[in-house]
């Protein structure tokens, strides 16, 4: 059989494959396996620490394997989430009697950088398999510079503040991986941390 009728052939047996799994009320993607089409592992918890796997950044990224085997030491994780600081404040309405309270609000995001080890599998090849997350290395946690006792209409005249700015909630946030100023979002990570 010579080259052309090998071809002819092959693409007779692939229209025929799918015309079959149509029938079956199936698409090609279905039958191949789960791995193939979705992304390998990812897992963190509230401290920052788990694993994401190979294809998971290489996914993120569109890369090859010869590529992500190149840039597997330039990739960096945070988690961000929106956090809600609030602050107390007061102004005397008599002197030594009524105060007036009232509480400032401001949502802000909040970034964590996590530590990660790179997991090699031990092959000749010296193929990386994933990052072990080991935990927040460090986390922006300075309260937002807006944050001051004002009146409701801008004037801070007799408005004082009564302690600290504080976290009183923190909504799901996500972790990303960054490679070359280029940050993705990695599935399957929405976990709370106040």
């Amino acid at each position: 059989m010579n080259n052309s009728a090998r071809r002819t052939l092959s693409a007779v047996l692939v229209l025929t494959s799918a015309i079959t799994l149509a029938a079956c009320g199936q698409t090609p993607l279905d039958t191949l396996p789960q791995s193939t089409i979705t992304a390998q592992s990812v897992n963190v918890d509230s401290n920052g620490v788990g694993w994401v796997g190979k294809g998971d950044v290489q996914t993120a990224f569109n890369w090859n394997n010869a590529q992500a085997q190149r840039y597997v030491q330039n990739v960096t994780f945070t988690f961000e989430q929106s956090v809600r600081y609030e602050l107390d404040c007061y102004k005397e309405v008599e002197v030594g009697r009524d105060r007036e309270i009232k509480t400032i609000t401001r949502t802000v995001k909040r970034t964590s950088n996590i530590n990660a080890t790179i997991t090699y599998e031990a092959r000749k090849t010296g193929q990386w398999t994933g990052y072990n997350l080991k935990g927040f290395s460090s986390t922006d946690t300075n309260a937002p510079t807006d944050l001051s006792c004002t009146g409701d209409d801008g004037n801070r005249s007799g408005w004082m503040q009564d302690g600290e700015p504080r976290i009183t909630s923190g909504a799901d946030g996500g972790l990303f991986v960054t490679w070359n100023s280029i940050k993705v979002a990695l599935p399957n990570t929405p976990i709370v941390v106040y």
